[in-house]
């Protein structure tokens, strides 16, 4: 009797260890470079997805507005639809590399142009377009490898108990400093601050609600705040897409 309780306690903590969510170990050097290597290794892995999202958008001008939007992207590409309640086009944003093209039938609007000119655009549905990145890139930081430049020339790194808060100095015109706080335990991202060059309000970008999609973690929420506008994705369901083709 002894040995059959003994044998019913040891299975019964072999199934609960079991059935809890595994949680990614974080690698022992969290030195700047492992770090930047660790997320290009990921980004490596460039896959193509569609989702359907409730998407929230609040501004001065256009005051607040919701509604569906079927997301469709590949490497290099994205499409992206809101729908009325009728089904009908609300908007229309498509980008292939760095040029982006856009329709707003409602208002009988439409553009195009490339990424570096769009911060000039009031015609466009909405401005949050490094958002956009962040979903694309599944939460996924883009800072490149730097070769034979020092680390801590282009990324400085903070470490406490809970997070991990990295100082990155792209190479880009527009943005002097992406700070990035990380979940220590499985090195997702949870928030993004923009500095820009000319504005005193940074934008932020903040990640959630990760679930396991295929063998990747996918942002199920993702909010920005700018001075323009607020914007915010919920997505409903994320699959990925076997034959990339978009629509």
């Amino acid at each position: 009797m002894r040995f059959s309780s003994v044998v019913i306690i040891v299975l019964f903590s072999l199934s609960s260890s079991c059935s809890r969510r595994q949680i990614q170990p974080t690698p022992h050097d969290l030195s700047a470079g492992a770090l930047v290597a660790h997320y290009q290794k990921l980004l490596q892995k460039q896959i193509s997805f569609r989702g359907l999202a409730e998407i929230t958008r609040s501004s001065k001008t256009d005051g607040k507005q919701s509604c569906r939007v079927v997301w469709e992207s590949k490497p290099g590409e994205l499409h992206l639809r809101g729908f009325t309640l009728f089904g009908g086009t609300l908007f229309d944003i498509r980008r292939i590399g760095t040029h982006y093209s856009w329709e707003i039938p409602a208002k009988r609007q439409s553009g195009e142009a490339d990424q570096s000119e769009l911060e000039r655009r009031s015609d466009i549905p909405f401005k949050s377009l490094d958002l956009l990145g962040w979903i694309e890139r599944r939460g996924i930081p883009n800072i490149p490898a730097w070769g034979a430049t020092p680390a801590g020339d282009r990324v400085t790194v903070e470490i406490n108990q809970t997070e991990i808060v990295l100082h990155h100095f792209p190479d880009r015109e527009e943005i002097e400093t992406e700070t990035i706080w990380v979940d220590r335990n499985n090195l997702l991202v949870r928030k993004v601050a923009l500095y820009r060059l000319g504005h005193p309000t940074p934008t932020l970008i903040k990640l959630g609600d990760y679930r396991r999609v295929g063998a990747y973690d996918f942002p199920f929420q993702v909010e920005g705040e700018s001075e323009e506008e607020r914007l915010q994705f919920r997505f409903k369901e994320i699959s990925l897409i076997l034959s990339p083709t978009l629509s």
